[in-house]
């Protein structure tokens, strides 16, 4: 028997009128009414303390169980059609990630108010990185609080963004077999011996101005929006196999590689060491192909010059072209990126979290690259940050190294020109008058 109905019927054996009037009842002027009144109070007052959920409203059919209801009425291509659509990957890359992300997240449970299960959690931040909603419309869809679609957001970027945790697993600076394999596609892409990745800065804007006393005038790009700085590099997959981002719009791409932790590894040597490639009579390391914003170094090269050039040698513009090549990777790759991962495009995350979660995009858009999801069909990346007035220039320690990164990139050039001059037949210029590969001095030494 229900206690509400016990209550009855122990106040009807004590003689209470059941039917006493509203007044007296609440006057409590009769003792059993009293006792009734307490009693009912005492009883709901339990039902409430022992779970929440009488004052949550139960929402049926949330964009999350209509989500698992596809997965198991819909074929394997409409599948997973729906989920790139939603999550930017298909249902078996999904599963896959969630395996990878679980053991971290089953050790962190308590730190989230309100536990939902592992994969709705993902989804739900999956969700909001691909569009870029705020909490409170995520929460709508999940049937969660928005302080928890922002705790889960905040814990699964963590754990994507870690170096102790998954960003090491999936991206890492080449070596080995790995590094070989890279310079192998950038040749066969340019016929440039030894390049392995290509760098870039691309602008991550904010939804809101920094505050006060995070010096907004820092993040001002020169695009007039307020932004921070992605860095990355990438192979000629559009793999990232670096990225940085700790610096405000509104610094230069120079500036942000030389304070970030790759600039002093490929300083001091410490990685891409091998192999080494004799060109020209010269050795030359594996190197990374930035564009004119960057400083010309032995481990970064850099073209002649920022574009078609009358007053570079035919040849030399032609040089500079497959270079540009192997640039567009990264171009490409901060495209997809963005496409994929539309939070990306308009942060809308605390500025002390937005590092964290643009790492994580790039951790999560190199699973996607690697499980071979569908890329976006429009790579354009129009927030490069390439329209920088000048390059700064080098301080002390590095002017050998830019003086031997100009003699590494005029051997390239050597090696190239004369490789074209042996198998290419010759071009003719724009007044009808054949190219001769004659390689002069003043050609091949240019600086």
């Amino acid at each position: 028997m229900e206690l509400f109905e016990m209550l009855l019927l122990w106040a009807h054996m004590q003689g209470g009128h059941l039917d006493t009037d509203m007044a007296s009842m609440a006057s409590l002027e009769t003792p059993i009414a009293a006792i009734f009144v307490v009693l009912i109070a005492a009883y709901y007052g339990s039902v409430c303390n022992s779970s929440n959920k009488i004052w949550k409203i139960p929402r049926q059919n949330t964009y999350w169980d209509m989500m698992q209801e596809g997965t198991w009425s819909a074929d394997d291509r409409v599948r997973d059609s729906h989920w790139q659509s939603q999550y930017r990957m298909s249902y078996r890359a999904f599963q896959t990630l969630l395996a990878e992300l679980s053991p971290f997240m089953e050790s962190s449970d308590d730190t989230v108010r309100e536990s939902v299960e592992t994969d709705k959690a993902v989804a739900m931040v999956l969700h909001r990185l691909a569009f870029g909603l705020p909490p409170s419309a995520v929460s709508s869809l999940y049937n969660v609080a928005p302080s928890t679609v922002t705790e889960y957001t905040k814990q699964i970027t963590e754990i994507l963004s870690s170096r102790s945790k998954l960003y090491s697993k999936f991206v890492s600076i080449p070596s080995g077999a790995k590094l070989a394999n890279c310079i192998t596609k950038f040749e066969n892409m340019t016929n440039i011996r030894n390049i392995c990745g290509a760098i870039d800065g691309t602008h991550i804007k904010l939804w809101r101005k920094p505050r006060l006393q995070e010096t907004p005038k820092f993040y001002w790009n020169n695009k007039k929006f307020y932004s921070v700085l992605l860095q990355g590099v990438c192979d000629a997959d559009k793999v990232f196999w670096d990225v940085c981002c700790n610096a405000p719009g509104g610094l230069h791409d120079a500036i942000h590689m030389r304070s970030s932790s790759l600039w002093a590894k490929l300083k001091e040597g410490r990685i891409l060491e091998q192999p080494i490639s004799f060109v020209s009579g010269r050795p030359i390391r594996p190197f990374i192909v930035g564009d004119t914003d960057y400083p010309i170094m032995p481990f970064l090269i850099t073209p002649f010059s920022t574009a078609q050039n009358p007053h570079s040698s035919v040849l030399q513009n032609e040089f500079d072209a497959e270079l540009n090549k192997a640039h567009a990777c990264i171009e490409s790759a901060f495209g997809i990126l963005k496409k994929r991962w539309g939070i990306l495009t308009n942060m809308n995350i605390g500025l002390q979290y937005a590092p964290q979660v643009v790492i994580a995009c790039c951790v999560l858009h190199n699973f996607c690259q690697l499980a071979g999801e569908r890329e976006p069909e429009d790579l354009a990346d129009i927030h490069l940050n390439n329209e920088n007035s000048y390059v700064p220039p080098p301080d002390e320690s590095d002017r050998l190294l830019s003086i031997a990164g100009r003699s590494d990139r005029a051997a390239l050039f050597r090696d190239w020109a004369e490789r074209r001059m042996r198998y290419d037949s010759p071009v003719e210029d724009g007044d009808g008058l054949w190219i001769v590969y004659l390689l002069q001095d003043s050609v091949l030494n240019s600086q």
